[in-house]
């Protein structure tokens, strides 16, 4: 599909007195605001490092070859020197999002922070991709086991060929010595096959928490009836579950596509599919350290995520007309003090677009990350939504709260395929 979804929580929002945080990061297309192109990559490095009058010589994110590629999401320095990235991933038409923090004295702080091309205390900037070593070195890509997957391993012929298979010349009757017929081969015992591919062995899959289940059930619950009328229509599906790729086992191990060494898609704590129509949101990510947390942002990742389903289901609300003038509106006329906060809902392409109409969405249902900013910055954007929302609301039957039927459904991952009860 040529469009994709993504979903990003906005910019800041405290918790706990804190440091705040961003929703998740869409593949960016460009940097910078909308409309404007990077072609940094066609000037003479002599002519890409020259800055106008009064302008600050910014030095290059990235000297690799993927710095061409599109930006995997943003960052942001805290006060306690922890460099925040919010990452969006991608595999086919799906889409997920992380949050990963980089804390000063961590093994790879300080290549993050180079790979930034350095980052000031509340500054927000684009991540580029990093350079994948499956890029430059195919020969070492990983592959995933299995039973059919490359040339097995030549087995040895047997050194004696006029040797009698069933018949050991060596031993005596009653002999019980290592030339023998072993236990496994003996009648009456039945071993299991121990050259069967552990890939054939399926993972045990713990089901999300009851609490976890219930808090996304809560929060689609919340949401006004005409959007859950409107997933109702358009069958959207809802999974709660503990580990995205529970949900999601094909992407198990892998590492989406220019990310930070270390991570796979077990950083990612929601994620949406159009092809599938299907939003899945899970309850813990795995960190750089490889420990297992809980998200904190199960709410708004939510939100977030049933807002890019939204979108498709009324065949592309962020293309419309209608909104796509609110949001170029919106960006003229945004006051100079946010759009450092609000960077990424400014990226060129399609990807501001969808990710401010997602978001959009989710300040309507609920609220965001954000807080008031991201209100103040796009509210044409966000009156565009509600007026085509309202239109719905008259034209869909009432869907109830929590959906069991046909429709939009909240249930565990593990419901797929039979592992767990239902809701």
């Amino acid at each position: 599909m040529d469009k994709q979804s993504d979903n990003d929580k906005l910019d800041p929002k405290t918790k706990g007195g804190e440091h705040p945080q961003l929703n998740s990061v869409d593949i960016l297309q460009g940097s910078g605001k909308a409309g404007q192109s990077n072609k940094t990559g066609d000037q003479k490095p002599s002519e890409a490092q020259q800055a106008g009058p009064g302008e600050k010589i910014r030095l290059p994110a990235s000297t690799d070859t993927s710095a061409k590629e599109p930006p995997i999401g943003v960052a942001l320095l805290q006060d306690n020197e922890t460099i925040v990235l919010h990452l969006k991933g991608k595999k086919g038409d799906l889409s997920g999002e992380a949050e990963v923090e980089y804390k000063l004295g961590d093994k790879l702080y300080d290549d993050v922070y180079k790979h930034l091309g350095g980052i000031k205390k509340g500054e927000t900037k684009l991540v580029p991709a990093w350079q994948d070593d499956t890029t430059s070195k195919p020969e070492q890509q990983p592959a995933r086991q299995s039973s059919i997957d490359g040339p097995k391993p030549q087995q040895e012929p047997d050194k004696d060929l006029n040797k009698d298979p069933n018949k050991d010349q060596d031993s005596k009757p009653g002999d019980q010595s290592s030339t023998t017929t072993t236990d496994a081969t003996a009648p009456g015992v039945s071993t299991p096959d121990v050259t069967a591919p552990s890939a054939l062995i399926p993972d045990v899959v713990v089901p999300a928490s009851t609490q976890f289940v219930d808090m996304v059930n809560d929060t689609y619950a919340k949401m006004s009836p005409e959007v859950r009328d409107l997933l109702a229509k358009d069958g959207t599906v809802v999974t709660p579950t503990r580990r995205i790729t529970d949900a999601l086992p094909e992407l198990k191990g892998q590492k989406p596509r220019g990310w930070p060494p270390g991570l796979t898609w077990d950083a990612v704590d929601g994620a949406y599919s159009p092809s599938r129509n299907l939003v899945v949101v899970a309850e813990e990510t795995r960190k750089t350290g490889n420990q297992w947390v809980k998200s904190n942002r199960t709410e708004d990742v939510t939100r977030h995520e049933i807002g890019h389903a939204t979108d498709y289901a009324i065949n592309k609300l962020s293309d419309s007309t209608a909104y796509t003038k609110a949001y170029e509106a919106d960006i003229k006329a945004m006051p100079a003090n946010l759009n450092g906060t609000l960077k990424y809902f400014l990226q060129s392409g399609d990807g501001g677009k969808e990710e401010a109409c997602a978001e959009g969405i989710a300040v309507r249902e609920g609220g965001s990350t954000s807080g008031k900013t991201f209100e103040l910055g796009f509210p044409k954007s966000i009156a565009a939504i509600n007026d085509a929302l309202l239109l719905i609301r008259a034209k869909l039957p009432t869907a109830p709260a929590r959906s069991s039927g046909p429709g939009t459904i909240s249930k565990p991952a593990e419901t797929e395929t039979g592992g767990s009860p239902p809701l």
